[in-house]
């Protein structure tokens, strides 16, 4: 996801709860689908770099 290169917090929620955007394994574990809703938020330092990325990665793959 590229997000480990910021040191701001980053917490994505979903329908099944809410975890660290930065471990893959505590995000498989929300159990999101296709058409979720998954809402991102981050906060730190660098939150505004981090958000910027995350939003071009998901230009970038269409969602």
């Amino acid at each position: 996801m590229g997000l480990l290169r910021f040191s701001c917090q980053v917490t994505v929620a979903g329908t099944w709860g809410q975890a660290d955007g930065r471990d893959l394994m505590k995000l498989m574990s929300l159990n999101s689908k296709q058409g979720d809703i998954l809402e991102f938020s981050f906060e730190g330092q660098d939150e505004k770099e981090a958000s910027e990325a995350m939003q071009k990665l998901l230009g970038e793959i269409d969602l």
